[in-house]
C-alpha cells in the first residue's frame, strides 16, 4: 500500500454536514478531471469532500500529528452537529442559547478555514519570510535560539505546518470573529 493510501481521511466537508443532502445515504459529487467535460461519481458522504493527511502536521511525532484533527476539528463538528439538529428540529420556539449558537458560528469559520486551499495558502504564507510579522518573528527566535537550534528558515520550514494550525485554531477561537457573525 502506498503510503498515501496510510493517511487518514481528513473531511474539509464534514460528514455530519453533507448526510442531510444524501438520499438513500448517496449523494452526486461532481468534478471537472479535464476542464471541459462534469462528471458525476455516485458517493456516500464518508466518500468525498475530504484530503488524505490535509491536518497532519509535519515535523511532530506520529501520536501528536493529528491533534488538530483529533482533538480541534472533531470538537469543531461534533458541536456543530448538535447546533444544525436544533436548528433542523423545526421547533419555532428554538431560542438559540449562546453554546449551540457559538459552536455553529466556529463550525461556519471553520468551513472558509479548513480547506486545502486556504490550509495551503496559510502554510505558504508563514513560511514567506517576507511577510508581515515575519521579520518580529525572526528577532523573537533569534532572541531565543540556543547553540545548536536551526537557522530561522529552517524552522518556518519544519514548523510552518504548526504554525498554520494554530493561526486557525486562534481564529476559531476569535471572540472578535464570532461575534461579528
Amino acid at each position: 500500500m502506498s503510503e498515501h493510501k496510510k493517511l487518514p481521511k481528513h473531511h474539509y466537508i464534514p460528514v455530519f454536514y453533507l448526510r442531510q443532502w444524501a438520499t438513500n445515504g448517496r449523494l452526486i459529487e461532481f468534478s471537472r478531471p479535464y476542464r471541459s467535460v462534469v462528471k458525476a461519481r455516485p458517493t456516500s458522504p464518508e466518500g468525498t469532500g475530504y484530503v488524505r493527511g490535509l491536518n497532519v502536521m509535519k515535523g511532530l511525532p506520529p501520536e501528536s500529528a493529528e491533534q488538530f484533527e483529533t482533538v480541534v476539528m472533531r470538537n469543531v463538528d461534533s458541536l456543530a452537529a448538535d447546533a444544525l439538529r436544533q436548528l433542523l428540529s423545526g421547533d419555532e420556539d428554538l431560542k438559540w442559547a449562546p453554546k449551540p449558537r457559538s459552536a455553529w458560528t466556529r463550525f461556519l469559520v471553520s468551513l472558509l478555514l479548513r480547506t486545502p486551499e486556504a490550509l495551503n495558502r496559510m502554510k505558504e504564507f508563514l513560511k514567506n519570510y517576507d511577510a508581515p510579522g515575519t521579520q518580529e518573528s525572526r528577532a523573537l527566535y533569534e532572541a531565543q535560539k540556543k547553540p545548536g537550534d536551526v537557522d530561522f528558515e529552517e524552522f518556518l520550514l519544519r514548523h510552518g505546518d504548526q504554525a498554520a494550525f494554530q493561526t486557525v485554531l486562534q481564529l476559531l477561537n476569535s471572540q472578535q470573529i464570532g461575534t461579528h457573525v
